[in-house]
């Protein structure tokens, strides 16, 4: 295993450049965009093993934090907190799009009656859906068949109030 000063070796020379567009093809970089700890350190092991380095996972740690630190003195990172840095990278920058303008008439000429500006669309024709039978499943009903009686009213008995006798005495 190489010792950590001939692995920074790698990232500092000349091939810094080549690391930065390395970490490009792994993630989106771009210019003044966030820069985690994480993607710098598993972009360096990675780049590590492209080259053919044999590194451990805390070395390969202690190897990231002094990459940054590079970084950090060229002015290529900017440290935002402990784990977070904004990438000032100009090469990095998304290309500028200026969106289309359409083009102004000539002053006094004026478009005849019908005609429209844009080219028309083509017609899209749209495939009928394929219908399907209808179908019907049977349902199946179940009939009670309990049988109701009916008792005639007269066979009935209802209670009749209490009367009272001639003496107060309550009788049936």
């Amino acid at each position: 295993m190489a010792t950590l000063d001939a692995q920074l070796k790698l990232f500092t020379d000349s091939s810094s450049k080549d690391f930065l567009k390395f970490l490009k093809g792994r993630s989106k970089l771009i210019h003044l965009s966030n820069l985690f700890f994480r993607d710098v350190h598993y972009g360096v092991m990675s780049y590590l093993e492209l080259n053919n380095v044999r590194h451990g996972y805390t070395n390969a740690e202690e190897l990231t934090n002094k990459v940054i630190g590079a970084y950090e003195q060229s002015g290529v990172f900017k440290k935002l907190d402990g784990k977070t840095w904004l990438l000032n990278y100009p090469e990095f920058k998304l290309p500028v799009v200026k969106p289309v303008v359409a083009a102004k008439p000539a002053a006094g000429v004026t478009r005849p009656v019908g005609v429209v500006s844009a080219a028309p669309r083509p017609a899209v024709t749209v495939a009928p859906k394929p219908t399907t039978p209808a179908t019907t499943v049977p349902t199946q009903q179940t009939v009670s068949t309990q049988s109701v009686s009916t008792v005639p009213s007269s066979a009935v008995a209802t209670p009749s109030a209490p009367t009272q006798g001639p003496s107060g005495e309550e009788t049936a």
